[in-house]
């Protein structure tokens, strides 16, 4: 009966994650489509719904959980070097590349768009600092301490970060489904479980992010 009761209060914790990652996924979603009437640019509504939700939910989360948002890591006196970040970075952004070459259903083209001014600053700087930062601090530091807290093995943990972090990197509408994301998220689980620095995370997927858009602007001159 114990074991039971041991049980149903870990499903209990990884449904209310969940409940948690829905929350932040349709909360995004809801305040990117209500800017997008006021800016009508798909960037500049997803930067502001950034700003405007998602550091605040993260606030919201991390305090209600007791879960430091700054500083505060566990002691670990084991360090990554620059150059594994940086190799790390680089594997995952032409890993992501490959797959798009692969398996993306849009034409050879398609990604020959261009932004300009005000929208092509938001987009690199969400893309390159807002986005590793939001998506590094809720998908490993707050997923992983609050599984931890709740006793959930590693392998699950692992498993149950993944595939969040594949779900909101899939564009259902067009079968476009990431799962080279469900192999970056098990890296950079184990980059934080290893390190236990949440800092490593972020350069990995800040490189990584940085690294994809480098190679789309080079790929839009040589189409030109």
């Amino acid at each position: 009966i114990w074991n039971l009761i041991v049980m149903a209060a870990k499903i209990k914790s990884i449904l209310v994650l969940i409940g948690v990652f829905l929350i932040y996924w349709f909360g995004m979603s809801f305040t990117t489509g209500f800017l997008y009437n006021v800016f009508s640019s798909f960037v500049l509504s997803a930067f502001a719904a950034e700003l405007i939700f998602s550091f605040p939910f993260l606030y919201v989360m991390f305090r209600k959980s007791k879960i430091a948002l700054i500083g505060e890591e566990t002691v670990n006196e084991k360090t990554c070097p620059w150059w594994g970040l940086l190799g790390l970075g680089l594997a995952i952004a032409l890993m992501a590349r490959i797959y798009y070459h692969l398996f993306s259903p849009y034409s050879a083209g398609s990604e020959n768009i261009t932004y300009h001014g005000l929208e092509a600053i938001c987009m690199f700087i969400s893309s390159v600092l807002i986005t590793p930062i939001i998506e590094e601090l809720f998908f490993r530091k707050w997923m992983v301490t609050y599984l931890e807290r709740k006793d959930i093995k590693p392998i699950y943990i692992l498993l149950i970060t993944s595939v969040l972090f594949f779900i909101v990197h899939t564009n259902a509408q067009y079968t476009y489904f990431r799962f080279d994301t469900l192999l970056s998220g098990a890296i950079l689980y184990y980059i934080y479980t290893r390190y236990r620095n949440i800092k490593y995370c972020i350069s990995v997927h800040l490189i990584c992010n940085m690294v994809v858009i480098l190679i789309s602007i080079a790929n839009q001159h040589m189409l030109l």
